[in-house]
């Protein structure tokens, strides 16, 4: 899994921003709240790969709010996930970075399609 860091950022100042993942094919799985033969049927049983981007360091700031005093009262949580724009800004030059390496030539050579 590589830590990559993002045109977007500066290289140097920034550890590195997201990692990608690859996951390769798709085998059904009854734990996904999501029907796998609708969503996955084009795809099933072939050779294939996902790419998953995620955000190492974000700039986005959840909290936790009590409803009261009672501690035994479930909180309310916000997570405000990609609520800062630079969080987006990485996440979509991660995609892209993602996209340009599924179009190099060494992964064409072995068969690599979008």
């Amino acid at each position: 899994m590589p830590r990559l860091h993002c045109p977007v950022s500066n290289r140097y100042s920034f550890p590195p921003n997201f990692q990608s993942q690859y996951i390769y094919s798709i085998s059904p799985s009854k734990r996904w709240p999501i029907d796998d033969f609708r969503v996955y049927e084009p795809i099933i049983y072939k050779d294939s790969f996902s790419a998953l981007e995620t955000l190492l360091r974000t700039l986005s700031r959840d909290f936790i709010e009590g409803k009261n005093n009672y501690p035994y009262t479930h909180p309310m949580i916000y997570p405000n996930y990609q609520s800062h724009p630079f969080d987006v800004k990485i996440l979509v030059e991660a995609f892209n970075i993602s996209q340009k390496l599924s179009q190099t030539k060494t992964l064409k050579d072995i068969g690599v399609q979008e």
